[in-house]
């Protein structure tokens, strides 16, 4: 697989994915939505370094907590929350 994400030219296309949604995790205003983005990206990092590079575990754990500190702010699901059911 990372043979396929080098040579096929995606690795460029996800570097410029994590600088945008790290950009917009920099904005107080699309913070939210940047983290909900970013939340299975950072399980997946999660669940890699559980698999396969243990060393890593520690590190994808605090980026986990930090994006779950971002996406659990009780006013911004409370505002997510009334703009569904409304």
């Amino acid at each position: 697989m990372w043979e396929i994400i080098r040579d096929g030219g995606l690795m460029d296309w996800l570097a410029v994915g994590h600088m945008v949604l790290g950009l917009l995790l920099l904005m107080p205003r699309t913070r939210f939505a940047a983290g909900l983005a970013q939340l299975p990206i950072t399980i997946g990092i999660v669940a890699f370094n559980v698999t396969m590079f243990p060393s890593g575990v520690v590190l994808a754990l605090l980026m986990l907590a930090v994006n779950l500190a971002v996406v659990l702010r009780r006013a911004d699901l409370q505002r997510l929350i009334a703009q569904t059911s409304g």
